[in-house]
């Protein structure tokens, strides 16, 4: 999940590490040729006409079926808004209630294995982010132990493992902390360097039970740690000149990526690709700016990339995909796109949500396999 309009996120300290007993892959595999992507726009609906949207998360779980998070807001504030929940039915999206107490203006992340199993965390009006879960037809809060819990990005693997990154607020301070359900309870265990080095954890992605990684920042540096399924142990990355933070964690074809934005040069998005004997680091594309997304359509990892500030359009430059070797750019959702982030369907697919620089609002587009 990224924020919505006016939020922010802290960084801080640093620490040398070693990566042992990792599940590694044997090198960059190369995809297949990709067809030209086909966009087309589905936009989720707005409850007032001079309101905009932001679209924080999308979950789906088919073509036929997925979630979306996100906000409206009126540039202007004439109008009121806050969180929004959307749902999608193959055909069109439609407004989904909002679990009680959720508070307006705050940010929502989703997680889910299916339409009867997704996890909705927000900011509650007690102050608090219980997390909520949705089974088909209610929301009901989410189980013991996220009472001093604040998240921002989640991932379930199943029913009951389902894994969230945030902070620790139990003392009332920021501590980088993973939270994770068993099917009956929240436990939250703080990670490496933590208390020393002010981390900030931005995304977590499960590959399985005995693999789950996390990222974000720590001292300006990329951080990076892996739960072997007994320890959460930092993982080495490469440092990047000037400074840099990790944002996204995609796995797939056995692969695991990380991908972030450096602040020099200004803000360029990079990839961490593991291999056998550590990262390979590459570009996305000479022309894209900051990354907001990295995942896998099928069997094929892309990229979602933002235009620098004044270089105009996306054109082939928000949307990048890794052939093995290199990336290559494709056509962006549309033609006015600034930035985009992309959400991988089950089986195939992207959902895109692009800002348009003709009305500054946020729309979503799909794209079929």
């Amino acid at each position: 999940m990224r924020p919505f309009p006016s939020s922010g996120r802290r960084l801080a300290g640093a620490l040398t590490a070693l990566a042992l007993s990792v599940p590694l892959t044997t090198g960059l595999a190369a995809a297949p040729a990709a067809a030209a992507t086909v966009w087309t726009p589905y936009d989720p609906p707005l409850s007032g006409s001079t309101l905009q949207r932001a679209v924080g998360d999308v979950l789906p779980f088919g073509p036929s079926d997925a979630f979306a998070a996100g906000a409206e807001y009126s540039p202007w504030g004439d109008a009121p808004g806050g969180p929004r929940l959307w749902r999608w039915n193959g055909t069109a999206w439609s407004g989904l209630a909002l679990p009680s107490g959720a508070e307006t203006g705050g940010e929502v992340a989703l997680a889910g294995t299916a339409p009867d199993d997704v996890w909705a965390f927000s900011r509650h009006v007690t102050g608090r982010h219980p997390g909520h879960h949705w089974d088909g037809r209610t929301w009901t809060t989410g189980g013991p132990g996220l009472e001093d819990f604040q998240p921002v990005d989640a991932h379930a693997l199943t029913r009951t493992d389902v894994w969230a990154v945030g902070d620790d607020r139990t003392d009332g301070g920021f501590h980088a902390a993973v939270a994770h359900y068993d099917g009956s309870a929240w436990s939250v265990v703080r990670v490496p360097g933590a208390d020393t080095l002010g981390v900030t954890l931005h995304a977590v992605r499960a590959v399985a039970a005995g693999d789950v990684w996390v990222a974000g920042t720590a001292g300006g540096q990329p951080y990076a740690a892996h739960w072997d399924g007994r320890a959460w142990t930092r993982i080495a990355t490469p440092a990047v000149p000037g400074g840099a933070s990790l944002t996204a964690v995609a796995a797939g074809n056995g692969a695991v990526s990380l991908g972030g934005t450096s602040a020099t040069p200004s803000n360029r998005a990079f990839v961490l690709h593991r291999t056998a004997t550590g990262w390979t680091t590459t570009h996305p594309l000479a022309s894209a700016g900051r990354l907001r997304s990295l995942t896998y359509s099928g069997d094929r990892l892309v990229a979602g990339l933002a235009r620098p500030a004044g270089a105009g359009d996306c054109g082939t430059a928000c949307v990048a995909e890794w052939t093995g070797t290199a990336w290559t750019g494709r056509a962006a959702p549309l033609v006015r796109s600034e930035a985009v982030e992309l959400t991988g369907i089950p089986g195939g697919g992207l959902w895109a949500a692009t800002t348009s620089s003709l009305d500054r609002s946020e729309h979503l587009a799909r794209s079929t396999p």
